[in-house]
Order: C-alpha cells, then sequence, then structure tokens
C-alpha cells in the first residue's frame, strides 16, 4: 500500500489483502483524520467520510484528473519502482522485494538532496 503526500514523502508499507477491513484501518493508523484522502474508486474506501475523512476519489475507468483530484503521484512512485527494478537491478526476488521498495521510498523522500 502506498500513501503519497502532496509536495511531500512517501509511505509504503506492506499489506496482507486489499480488504475494506484492512485498507480502513491502515489509512486510520497512518493519516490523520482532518487530511484529505484521494483514492482510487475501490469498494474497500468506502466509510472513509463516515469516519471523518475529507475524501475525494477518482474512476480510472473513464477519467485520472477531475480538478486536483488525482492519484498521479503515487502512480508515478509505482512506475519509478518497476523502472528501476527493470532497468537496474533486472530481477529481484520476492525475498528482497520489500527492501528494495524501502530504498526506493528513501531515495523519493530524500530525493532534494541526493
Amino acid at each position: 500500500m502506498g500513501m503519497i503526500q502532496r509536495e511531500g514523502k512517501t509511505y509504503i508499507k506492506r499489506i496482507p489483502d486489499t480488504t475494506r477491513y484492512t485498507l480502513i484501518n491502515q489509512i486510520k493508523s497512518s493519516i490523520d483524520p482532518k487530511a484529505r484522502v484521494i483514492t482510487v474508486q475501490w469498494f474497500g474506501y468506502r466509510g472513509l467520510r463516515n469516519l471523518g475523512f475529507h475524501h475525494d476519489y477518482v474512476n480510472h475507468l473513464d477519467t485520472y484528473i477531475i480538478g486536483d483530484i488525482h492519484t498521479q503521484n503515487v502512480e508515478n512512485f509505482w512506475s519509478i519502482i518497476k523502472r528501476g527494478i527493470y532497468g537496474v537491478y533486472r530481477f529481484v526476488s520476492k525475498k528482497y522485494l520489500l527492501a528494495y521498495i524501502d530504498e526506493f521510498a528513501w531515495r523519493y523522500n530524500n530525493r532534494q538532496y541526493i
């Protein structure tokens, strides 16, 4: 699961599944309830408004951006990881995948210093 603050840092965490319970609990434990949360339209994110979050979403079936509502920041981060693995490392075993993702998250979070 990936979360990125606008103009900020990324937070990546391995979660066991993408069920509503798992997603909501992860968001509740990681994000301030006063924050604006922007996601794709996925049933697992339903209920965020009931918990006090300002929740906006986009439906990737027909659109990718509505004004300032988009998920391109996190999509860009996943793209950086994919290109890094395909272009630099060529192969990453399942055993070490999280270590590589952590490395890319560190690079992303410290990109202004590198």
